[in-house]
């Protein structure tokens, strides 16, 4: 089995300009338009573009930091996050 090992490790997975997170809420947007139609394909602009916006204001990695504190995903090496007291 391959696998890619990509140039810089510290870089996110980009499509075109557009980080993957990003393509998430364009995706989003999409769906949101396509299901529900009407005034909600404006949402294929205004989803996105208020997620970059919020985005760009906060430190990298703050959504897996946000995941992790809801308890939604888990950090290899690191113990759950509602665990508040070890014992040796």
């Amino acid at each position: 089995m391959e696998y890619r090992v990509p140039q810089y490790l510290h870089r996110p997975i980009q499509l075109l300009w557009w980080e993957q997170d990003e393509i998430v809420s364009i995706i989003i947007g999409y769906l949101l338009g396509f299901f529900l139609g009407g005034w909600w394909y404006l949402s294929l602009i205004a989803v996105p573009y208020a997620y970059i916006r919020f985005r760009r204001q906060m430190p990298r990695g703050f959504l897996l930091h946000l995941q992790y504190r809801a308890g939604l995903m888990s950090f290899k090496g690191y113990p759950h996050y509602f665990i508040r007291e070890f014992r040796d």
